[in-house]
């Protein structure tokens, strides 16, 4: 078990295992045969409550399987430490970037705050960490000023966004921003 600040995130063997469900299992493929098709960036919308982080946490897994290199971004502490909790049973090692937590740029995967590495970067205190796939929980914030900033650091990467909202709260539509 790793402690993080007040938290307490089970780690490894220690958690219980993760089984996939088949509508979970579907996703995945979906979203994999879709990013092999030259898709740019693709939109998993699902329920509340229907695992959108259990399957980032796989397709992360599988990334990992063929050497990329991965940053999850969420907008919100929980959301940054509930994907580092299934990181951390799928047994991935990950770095996190956030606000009062020291960065380790080692591992290929990073979990973070969109706010914070925004912020180190647009400071300069960081180098863009390497990644070939971006993560967005809340995906139907990617339009936001934050985030396009974020994904043009990153113009070769495979976007993916996670919401069960597929709306924006300005009524804007969520495809390529003008």
């Amino acid at each position: 078990m790793m402690q993080l600040f007040n938290y307490e995130i089970e780690t490894g063997d220690s958690a219980p295992e993760i089984k996939l469900r088949d509508y979970q299992l579907k996703t995945i493929e979906e979203v994999e045969f879709s990013l092999v098709e030259e898709v740019k960036a693709v939109l998993v919308v699902l329920p509340t409550g229907s695992g959108k982080t259990v399957i980032a946490a796989e397709l992360i897994r599988r990334s990992v399987d063929q050497n990329k290199r991965i940053i999850f971004l969420a907008h919100r502490r929980e959301l940054v430490l509930q994907c580092s909790d299934k990181l951390g049973r799928f047994g991935i090692e990950h770095g996190i970037i956030m606000a009062g937590v020291k960065p380790s740029f080692i591992p290929d995967v990073q979990v973070g705050s969109i706010q914070t590495l925004s912020m180190r970067l647009s400071r300069g205190t960081i180098e863009p960490p390497k990644a070939e796939l971006l993560i967005f929980d809340e995906g139907h914030h990617c339009n936001a000023n934050t985030y396009l900033k974020i994904i043009a650091r990153y113009p070769d990467v495979k976007v993916i966004g996670l919401t069960a909202t597929p709306i924006r709260g300005d009524g804007k539509g969520l495809g390529v921003a003008k």
